[in-house]
């Protein structure tokens, strides 16, 4: 009874130690320190920077404190500035030849997992290149670049893995043969370059969108390909890697995933039926399940208990995340763009409305009633309003 006691004690003492920090931790401001970045091949400085992103108010989260509570996380004065900041130090404009590009930030995305023995830190970036050239913009190149490893604390080594993602980025426009500028000034014909009013940056549209034909992206397929996801690149390319697979289904909207020798899958992205998607249940909360997505669009939207670390109680010596007496679901979350995941609560709601009046009466209409259903709903008339193109 005693050890009962202290292991609740314990629990408490621990839950409130996490809940006072989250008052004064509720996002963790990234700095990126300037170091000069040589390139062998450069005729280029970044002119501007142009946040493309549709979630502008983060970068992702990293885990903070004993118990790895999860908080959001942003560059110091937001990505356009901070980056822009960066690269006028990095990467200054050293000669007159040196050409302005624009560089617009598609994706920009950190987070953090921790398992057994080991945390993993990643960043994810992608960025495209271009030119203004009578007011209109002209992409010149797009690239992907991903930064991961492990570590014991990897918060502290996200601006390392943001810069080691923009330096590939940057090393892949530099290495382009002939290079983008040089064809671009030789070009006349200018039909295989996107073109854009300058400033009107809002209306660009994913990348995935536009390099994926129609059948390679779940926003426009028209039959979705049966198999298991690894990433989310593979998630939102319409493009799993593991076909070999059996689905267990469990109640509701549940399911769990094994290979054909029947060991249980629990580390994969997601994974498709051949007609429904299932998100790893893993990647907001602390369960290993798949969970069916009821919506696909600019928002891709699903019905599930989005736990983090507030919901802590002491097993043992392992601490692990669970509902407490929740008998309710969230509508949760995924950028498009990014794959940032989060629960759509009223500031969520509020910065996805704030350009849309109508919908925002609607949502006004149903707040009071925190029905989950009905915000699925209201996600559903976004997106039909707001497509990715």
């Amino acid at each position: 009874m005693i050890q009962l006691k202290k292991l609740f004690l314990a629990g408490l003492l621990c839950q409130c130690l996490s809940m006072l920090g989250a008052v004064y931790a509720q996002v963790q401001v990234i700095q990126l320190t300037p170091e000069l970045i040589q390139l062998n091949q450069r005729d280029f400085y970044i002119a501007e920077v142009i946040d493309q992103r549709v979630q502008q108010d983060m970068i992702g989260f990293v885990q903070k404190g004993m118990m790895n509570k999860r908080v959001l996380a942003n560059l110091e004065q937001g990505v356009a500035k901070c980056l822009m900041n960066y690269f006028n130090w990095s990467l200054p404009k050293k000669e007159d030849t040196h050409k302005a590009i624009i560089l617009a930030v598609y994706q920009l995305y950190i987070g953090e997992k921790t398992g057994m023995f080991k945390e993993t830190g990643w960043a994810k970036v992608s960025l495209g290149f271009g030119i203004k050239e009578n007011g209109i913009y002209k992409e010149l190149f797009k690239i992907h670049a991903q930064v991961e490893n492990n570590g014991l604390d990897v918060t502290a080594a996200h601006p390392n893995r943001i810069k080691k993602a923009i330096l590939q980025c940057l090393e892949g426009f530099a290495s382009q043969t002939p290079p983008p500028l040089e064809s671009a000034a030789m070009e006349e014909d200018t039909e295989k370059i996107e073109e854009m009013p300058v400033p009107n940056f809002e209306n660009m549209d994913s990348p995935y969108a536009k390099e994926a034909d129609i059948e390679n992206s779940i926003f426009t397929c028209t039959s979705r390909k049966k198999g298991v996801y690894k990433n989310f690149d593979e998630f939102i390319h319409n493009n799993p890697s593991t076909l070999d697979f059996r689905v267990g289904l469990k109640e509701g909207f549940y399911a769990q995933l094994y290979d054909l020798q029947n060991k249980r899958l629990k580390d994969a992205y997601g994974f498709c039926d051949g007609e429904n998607l299932y998100i790893n249940t893993s990647l907001y909360s602390m369960k290993k399940d798949f969970v069916k997505v009821l919506e696909v669009g600019r928002y891709i939207a699903w019905l599930d208990q989005y736990l983090d670390n507030d919901d802590i109680v002491i097993n043992g010596f392992y601490p692990y995340a669970m509902s407490m007496n929740r008998m309710d679901v969230d509508c949760i979350l995924m950028t498009y763009d990014a794959g940032v995941i989060v629960p759509l609560n009223k500031s969520v709601t509020e910065q996805i409305l704030h350009d849309d009046p109508e919908l925002s009466d609607f949502y006004q209409s149903i707040s009071l009633k925190k029905d989950a259903m009905l915000q699925i709903e209201l996600i559903k008339k976004y997106n039909k309003k707001h497509p990715v193109k």
